[in-house]
């Protein structure tokens, strides 16, 4: 909106800086939800008519919700991003997805160290192992979403916006 001009219109009306970055925010938010949601229904929708379906929908249950608050690490810093460095939003944040990726998932079959590894949030969400839940880095990943997102919506206050160009 800020690139296309759009933005000056929407905060003319009643609408702060705050509450417009908190409402992309939650929209992404419930778009992560909503697709991690029918991800869910399309596995449980898989597991119909297989004797192990309680396990395997624990599993489901697990790993999808820890995808969903993976992707919503992304969101927060995407935000703080936007906040800090409105022009280079985009790059940045698909440099970060880049990175997690590789990092993440594809660190280990590069034969990078394991702590590298850690610098992905896919790589520290729970999982099911031997009928437990291990929640690894679950609590680390709610803590980085609240305290980034608190931070870009705090730091969002004083930014000024750019007329488009």
């Amino acid at each position: 909106e800020e690139a296309h001009g759009t933005a000056e219109i929407v905060l003319a009306q009643p609408v702060g800086r705050v509450r417009w970055l908190l409402d992309h925010l939650l929209v992404a938010t419930f778009a992560i939800a909503i697709i991690v949601a029918a991800t869910m229904l399309a596995a449980f929708a898989g597991l119909a008519g297989n004797e192990d379906a309680p396990a395997l929908a624990k599993v489901v249950t697990v790993v999808g919700l820890g995808q969903g608050l993976a992707a919503c690490v992304f969101t927060a810093l995407t935000a703080l991003v936007f906040v800090l460095v409105p022009r280079g939003t985009i790059a940045i944040a698909w440099a970060l997805v880049m990175l997690a990726t590789v990092f993440g998932l594809f660190g280990p079959l590069f034969g990078l160290p394991e702590w590298t590894t850690r610098f992905s949030p896919f790589a520290v969400t729970p999982i099911v192992s031997d009928g437990t839940t291990e929640p690894r880095g679950t609590w680390w990943l709610v803590l980085i979403v609240a305290v980034v997102a608190a931070a870009s919506l705090t730091l969002m206050r004083r930014r000024e916006l750019h007329p488009a160009s």
